[in-house]
């Protein structure tokens, strides 16, 4: 509907918008298909996540379900964001290190970082407002 609104100045015929709507959303959704192929999947279920909290079930489910969904945007992000997150946030790497290795400047690795980051949150967002 938006890309109706957004080109209503477009429409030629009236009669013809229901058409025009198929073809979009088709268009549309193969453009959304192929954009997520380029990611690769992350199976959670293999993670191995020490519990060290000590909460009862209800709290260990709802933790479970947080790391799953923040793996699933993950998972979302661009290869170059996801080794850039891994590398600063797991692997505690020096910026110089990564600046080497991903053949990044160092200035760069910091508005980089809060670029993905801001994807990241962005994802996780989209997730929260589909219904489950």
């Amino acid at each position: 509907w938006l890309k109706l609104a957004e080109n209503l100045h477009r429409i030629n015929d009236p009669a013809r918008v229901g058409a025009w709507l198929v073809t979009t959303t088709k268009r549309e959704s193969l453009a959304l298909i192929r954009a997520r192929s380029r990611y690769e999947s992350v199976d959670v279920t293999l993670l191995d996540l020490p519990d060290e909290t000590g909460d009862g079930p209800a709290e260990q489910v709802l933790r479970l379900e947080t790391i799953t969904e923040v793996a699933e945007a993950f998972a979302l992000l661009s290869e170059r964001c996801r080794e850039l997150l891994r590398r600063l946030v797991v692997e505690s790497e020096s910026y110089q290190r990564i600046s080497s290795d991903l053949a990044m400047p160092v200035g760069s690795i910091g508005p980089t970082r809060i670029r993905c980051l801001a994807m990241l949150r962005r994802h996780l967002e989209e997730a929260a407002d589909v219904p489950r």
